[in-house]
């Protein structure tokens, strides 16, 4: 009985993370967030024995990527034979530095009241804090 039940729940979970695999999309994760979560529930699937061939991730991740990376994605699903899996995420942290080189500087807006002149005249214990004060 308990194998059957154990074995059922393997199959129950194996269907679960295949679905999340096939599902998952980078969305607001960075390229190596995203791989290492599709590897780990690679490994998941691996360690119940239903494990899936490295290309098959590949694929996994090529298909979850955003429409900015489609260039890439499908130079890389055209390879023969298809990458690895490091191979594939070398490639697109790769291209994701170059998107994050392509991007325009932003502007720093210096704040001036945290000079050093500033914060020596504010430690000065002559100079008194309350303008109040400071007319007679």
């Amino acid at each position: 009985m308990s194998r059957s039940l154990f074995c059922d729940n393997n199959v129950a979970w194996a269907i679960k993370l295949d679905n999340e695999l096939r599902s998952m999309t980078l969305g607001d994760l960075t390229i190596v967030q995203y791989c290492q979560r599709m590897k780990y529930i690679a490994d998941l699937l691996a360690n119940i024995d239903n494990p899936i061939l490295e290309k098959t991730l590949v694929s996994h991740i090529l298909n979850g990527l955003s429409s900015q990376y489609e260039h890439i994605a499908t130079l890389l699903h055209h390879r023969d034979p298809l990458l690895t899996f490091l191979q594939a995420l070398s490639k697109l942290v790769v291209e994701e530095q170059c998107f994050k080189n392509s991007l325009p500087q932003k502007v720093l807006h210096v704040d001036h009241s945290s000079s050093p002149l500033v914060l020596l005249a504010g430690r000065n214990p002559r100079i008194n804090s309350n303008p109040s004060r400071n007319n007679p």
